[in-house]
């Protein structure tokens, strides 16, 4: 009986499960919903979507899973629940959601990520296995350049627009029509401009489970106007990226990498909406950094780090054969993602 490996990748807006061959063929994939910062039975819900949709899309029977390979933010139970109830039984390897993203996004085992999502963080890690995080503080206290802060300071750049004491942006019309609400203009009323109380009530009504996923959608309305010449959104997305490039600057500080040039790869959904986040990002690099440093590519989606890590951990080698088998199937879910 041909065995496999499933991969399970979950973080604020989605849940990524793969089904593949020791060798990294991608025999089936699924998707589910958000589970970090999701009750348990929500979260649990998310991860038997994906797992469901994985098996039947590789015609696989739970028992054909040796091994399960799992990155996980939010209820690890609710996992486990969604594992027993679609009949997969062996064993599991966990990996943290830092080395998955930097071997996604370098192909490479040392280097550094700097990883936007609904979150952020920068992470280093020399070949010696010396490493460093900065940031993933949440929220509350961090979450610099992430697609939430993004969102959220888009949120408030409309919102000081529409109380009229802002600097002019196209951001609260745009943010009006995603949530489909009237812009009645910016004129106020006796006691507050009525768009603001809507979208103020849009946002309150995902707390406390669900708003920052919901809060860092708006990062598209950010890069959209952005394209448009938006100087409040160009703003935005420029300091976005300097945060995430003085993080990877500051990391270099503590980690001696002894290898130049040292590959900075990026990890997370933010990077894909436009080209300012990366712009800023690089252009920060190139002024502060004092070690010569090789900006990768787009790399793979951070579910295939998961996998290379889970190869590490059974010590099977990485080859380039594999890494170019790995690079094609994660094109092909990169482009199905909903």
């Amino acid at each position: 009986m041909q065995e496999y490996v499933m991969s399970i990748d979950s973080g604020g807006s989605k849940v990524l499960c793969l089904i593949q061959k020791q060798d990294g063929g991608l025999v089936g994939w699924g998707q589910g919903g958000a589970a970090n910062n999701m009750t348990v039975d929500e979260a649990a819900r998310s991860y038997w979507t994906a797992i469901q949709a994985a098996l039947e899309t590789g015609g696989i029977r739970p028992a054909c899973i040796a091994d399960t390979f799992l990155s996980i933010l939010g209820p690890v139970q609710a996992l486990y629940d969604a594992m027993n109830q679609s009949g997969i039984a062996c064993h599991s390897h966990h990996c943290s959601d830092t080395k998955a993203a930097l071997y996604a996004s370098t192909m490479n085992n040392w280097g550094i990520v700097a990883l936007s999502g609904t979150g952020s963080f920068v992470y280093g890690r020399n070949e010696s296995g010396h490493s460093r995080l900065i940031g993933g503080l949440g929220d509350l206290l961090g979450d610099d350049g992430s697609g939430y802060e993004i969102g959220l300071s888009g949120l408030r750049a409309a919102l000081r627009y529409l109380e009229g004491w802002g600097e002019p942006t196209s951001l609260a019309e745009d943010i009006a029509r995603t949530w489909n609400m009237t812009a009645p203009g910016a004129q106020l009323t006796d006691e507050m401009n009525p768009l603001t109380r809507l979208m103020s009530d849009a946002a309150r009504k995902h707390l406390p489970d669900n708003y920052r996923h919901f809060i860092a959608r708006l990062s598209r309305n950010v890069a959209s106007c952005a394209q448009d010449g938006d100087q409040v959104a160009l703003a935005i997305l420029q300091n976005a990226g300097e945060k995430l490039a003085d993080q990877a600057v500051s990391l270099c500080d503590y980690i001696a990498f002894g290898i130049e040039p040292i590959p900075i790869g990026r990890a997370g959904g933010s990077w894909k909406i436009g080209g300012r986040l990366q712009e800023s990002f690089e252009h920060r690099l190139l002024e502060r950094m004092k070690h010569r440093c090789a900006v990768m590519p787009s790399g793979l989606e951070p579910v295939f780090g998961v996998f290379l890590a889970g190869l590490e951990v059974l010590h099977i080698p990485w080859n380039e054969a594999m890494l170019a088998r790995i690079t094609r199937a994660s094109h092909e879910v990169t482009e199905s993602i909903r």
